[in-house]
């Protein structure tokens, strides 16, 4: 059996994203489980559920590519760390999750890429 950081894919530089928050940063015990309850959201039948139903309603055709889905686990659990309950809202930008996430990429000229974080 092939390990997953040791597999190589042309399509993209990190296929195997994970969320690692910065250095010394932390978070709610709610937040905990629920980035607990979000481990592995994407290979469960819920979420075939869900893209059924969007498929029914013609916003999907199909189930998102593995790399997707590889990037929504790691940015669910990203979002359910900078989760805010009292708020009701997420304290954190689509840029830096996507760099703590490991979505982000530079370009030759020193752009920041953040589309594995944005497309939908």
């Amino acid at each position: 059996m092939t390990d997953l950081h040791q597999t190589y894919y042309r399509q993209v530089k990190n296929p195997n994203p994970v969320f690692t928050p910065r250095e010394g940063a932390g978070t709610l015990k709610f937040c905990e489980k629920l980035m607990e309850k979000a481990v592995g959201f994407t290979s469960r039948f819920d979420f075939a559920i869900h893209v059924a139903h969007a498929r029914s309603r013609g916003l999907r055709r199909r189930m998102p590519p593995v790399l997707r889905r590889r990037a929504i686990d790691a940015l669910l659990q990203g979002l359910c760390f900078h989760y805010d309950p009292l708020a009701n809202r997420v304290q954190c930008s689509i840029t830096t999750l996507a760099i703590e996430c490991g979505l982000a990429t530079e370009s030759g000229a020193g752009k920041l890429s953040i589309t594995r974080a944005t497309r939908p």
